[in-house]
């Protein structure tokens, strides 16, 4: 009979202006606690092609340290701007905020999409962002869609050229041929794929293939409000509708996530509350 897992790691979240980041985070601790989370991995949106009201890169930075400082099980993904190139004031700003941040810092975000950049050929700051990676053990999670921008491909080539760097494709690839995806990502050691938008039957394929170590739960919350996880995807994984063998569904639900984002026992909690 199937076991619930001890715990759940939900490590592909967002704030934004959707319609205000105060009610963003009221979806994502509503989300927190009614789904039974150990712990949330969470970016600031930083789009660079829409909505005027988005918060600038350092004010945002400072936006996810304050909010991940006032909760306990909240680590932060820094989300990084593609198109445009970071001044060095900016550059350096960063270096200094991940070295005083580092116990609250898990990776580096990137959305070719909302760039309209690709990172194997215009990002004109990924040599940078390749350097954080390697000085600070992060790993990058970058949003992977069937688009011109964002195809798990040209992650792949980014991958095999840095080795020592785990990325994690977001979606697997959106909209695109998930087996494909799940193939190709299985002779790349270094790239993982979170399962946002991914029906939970193809699991049951990356068991068939020997993937499950590289299969990270994740939700894209709060993109359809406080109850996103309500979404059958989410709800048949947790409820484990296809069978998944125990061992296996905790690495998904957490195991791998732990490993892969550097996120301690003792950062996992039962419900979200006040850092006193």
């Amino acid at each position: 009979m199937f076991q619930k897992v001890d715990f759940k790691i939900d490590a592909h979240t967002h704030l934004g202006p959707w319609p205000t980041y105060k009610s963003c985070e009221n979806d994502l601790i509503y989300s927190f606690n009614n789904y039974n989370l150990s712990f949330i991995l969470v970016s600031v949106d930083q789009s660079e092609t829409r909505n005027k009201n988005i918060l600038r890169f350092k004010d945002s930075l400072e936006y996810i340290l304050d909010f991940s400082s006032r909760y306990k099980g909240i680590g932060i993904l820094i989300w990084a701007p593609l198109k445009r190139r970071l001044t060095s004031e900016e550059k350096e700003y960063l270096i200094n905020y991940i070295k005083t941040n580092k116990d609250k810092i898990h990776g580096i975000k990137l959305h070719p999409y909302l760039s309209k950049t690709r990172i194997n050929k215009d990002a004109k700051n990924m040599p940078f962002y390749l350097s954080l990676a390697r000085e600070f053990n992060l790993p990058i999670l970058v949003h992977s869609a069937s688009d011109e921008y964002s195809k798990i491909d040209y992650l792949i080539e980014v991958a095999k050229l840095n080795p020592d760097i785990n990325f994690i494709s977001a979606h697997v690839e959106l909209m695109g041929d998930i087996k494909r995806g799940m193939k190709l990502t299985k002779n790349v050691p270094n790239l993982y794929l979170d399962t946002a938008w991914v029906d939970p039957k193809f699991i049951k394929y990356a068991e068939k293939i020997g993937i499950i170590d590289k299969i990270i739960f994740g939700s894209d919350s709060p993109i359809d409000g406080a109850t996103t996880l309500d979404n059958p995807m989410y709800q048949d994984l947790f409820n484990n509708k296809h069978a998944i063998k125990k061992e296996n569904l905790d690495k998904i639900l957490y195991k791998n996530a732990m490993k892969v984002y550097s996120i301690k026992t003792d950062d996992l909690i039962n419900r979200i509350q006040r850092d006193k």
